[in-house]
């Protein structure tokens, strides 16, 4: 079942970063839904590699400095930031059970979730 999930966030993830290559950016209901599904994922998951996917995804959606303008820009960056500490404990519980290359995936992922969040809220204010 985690393997499944991995692969909606994928595909969601998808959507998402086709709308936020558009220029000018212009965030429509799809790309809100694609938003608001990753940042529930990052979250809420229970699984290690669905949250290490989901994080990267959102990552991923909001990179381009066009989504700067994205209304909800704000309140995902807090739930990015929240999710980071949990995040970065259950990757070290999961350590032992993690096969190395998906460990490495999710620190690489952990470790650029705070610069991620530090670069866009710079940008914002």
């Amino acid at each position: 079942e985690p393997d499944l999930r991995c692969n909606i966030v994928g595909l969601i993830s998808l959507r998402a970063q086709q709308t936020a290559a558009r220029e000018p950016f212009a965030a429509d209901a799809s790309y809100e839904q694609a938003v608001a599904f990753l940042a529930e994922a990052a979250g809420g998951s229970s699984d290690v590699m669905v949250q290490t996917e989901a994080l990267d995804a959102l990552v991923d959606a909001l990179a381009p400095d066009g989504t700067d303008a994205f209304p909800g820009m704000a309140a995902v960056l807090a739930g990015i930031d929240a999710a980071a500490a949990d995040f970065g404990a259950k990757i070290k519980r999961e350590r032992a059970r993690l096969a190395q290359d998906a460990y490495m995936h999710a620190k690489e992922v952990y470790l650029n979730l705070r610069r991620f969040v530090k670069y866009k809220r710079a940008r914002l204010a």
